[in-house]
């Protein structure tokens, strides 16, 4: 019977932090904040970056740092449990800086429409995207395609957040389809006047 396994205490129980009966707690931060003499084996984080921050390197790099100068020192064990819950905003940016910087994450990322230029690794869950057909919406029933329309007139918000790919697939400065290529020959002595 595990509902009964432990209860929230009555001695503390504020926003930041919950005890439980069996000596276990729940300790809420956010980037930047004093987490000094508290430690951990579990971490949940959620949105570390805010979609404010994607243009911005100093803010990107401001959560990296959080994480690998203080969350990542505070833990109990040799091991802790690690879940990122994120949606993209930038190359850099948590799950970004974690995919180029932390071999042992897992990372089970869910496009809203289903694309196979997507790159979904094997993940210890077993979770399979069951789409198939490209453009496939993740949960039509809920979000049905008009409700992407006015979203998606603004590629780099898409494709982040919503495609989880910071850069679209076509360029999000120069696209793709705007460069050319041509048979002839071109002179170009006219250089050299």
């Amino acid at each position: 019977d595990t509902k009964n396994l432990f209860q929230l205490s009555d001695h503390q129980n504020t926003k930041r932090q919950f005890n439980n009966t069996v000596g276990g707690k729940r300790i809420g931060t956010s980037v930047g904040s004093k987490v000094l003499g508290k430690g951990g084996s579990a971490f949940l984080l959620d949105d570390l970056n805010s979609r404010e921050e994607a243009l911005s390197n100093t803010a990107l790099q401001k959560v990296n740092d959080f994480y690998l100068g203080t969350l990542k020192n505070r833990t109990n064990i040799a091991n802790p449990i690690w879940l990122n819950i994120q949606q993209r905003i930038a190359h850099l940016d948590f799950s970004g800086w974690l995919k180029e910087n932390e071999n042992d994450w897992y990372f089970l990322v869910i496009p809203t429409e289903y694309t196979k230029h997507f790159d979904m690794k094997p993940n210890p869950i077993g979770w399979e995207d069951p789409r198939t057909t490209e453009g496939e919406l993740i949960c039509p029933a809920r979000f049905p395609e008009e409700y992407y329309y006015s979203i998606k007139k603004d590629p780099l918000i898409f494709s982040s957040m919503y495609q989880q790919v910071p850069v679209t697939l076509g360029g999000n400065v120069i696209k793709e389809s705007w460069i050319k290529f041509y048979d002839t020959e071109i002179d170009t002595n006219f250089f050299d006047e």
